[in-house]
């Protein structure tokens, strides 16, 4: 039909050409003023985003990491964890490692 890239290269290209009209248009002063912050809408389907084989270079906008998730921040709840385990039948797993031999423990015993 016609419609979109059908090779890597052709998609890379379309990637590349809207990307940089983005910028241009953010350079410009578009909707917004110079310098605002706007999503950047590409003209391509999500599954063609990853169609290229080839890496986009660490310089390039696109490259860039994902910046709109926040980072992680542990809770501060006060919890001091201090976790204790205890090794049931040490000796033998003690045994079990020294020939290098994998042991597999159920519920049955085997």
């Amino acid at each position: 039909l016609g419609l979109g890239p059908h090779t890597p290269e052709e998609a890379n290209a379309a990637v590349l050409a809207a990307a940089a009209a983005a910028l241009h248009h953010h350079h410009q002063g578009g909707p917004g003023g110079p310098g605002a912050m706007r999503p950047l809408r590409l003209p391509l389907p999500p599954g063609m985003m990853h169609s290229s084989p080839l890496p986009l270079p660490p310089h390039h906008p696109l490259a860039a990491p994902h910046h709109l998730v926040p980072p992680h921040h542990p809770e501060e709840d006060g919890v001091v964890d201090d976790p204790k385990v205890t090794l049931e039948g040490k000796e033998l797993w003690e045994k079990f490692h020294k020939l290098g031999t994998e042991m597999v423990i159920t519920k049955s015993g085997r």
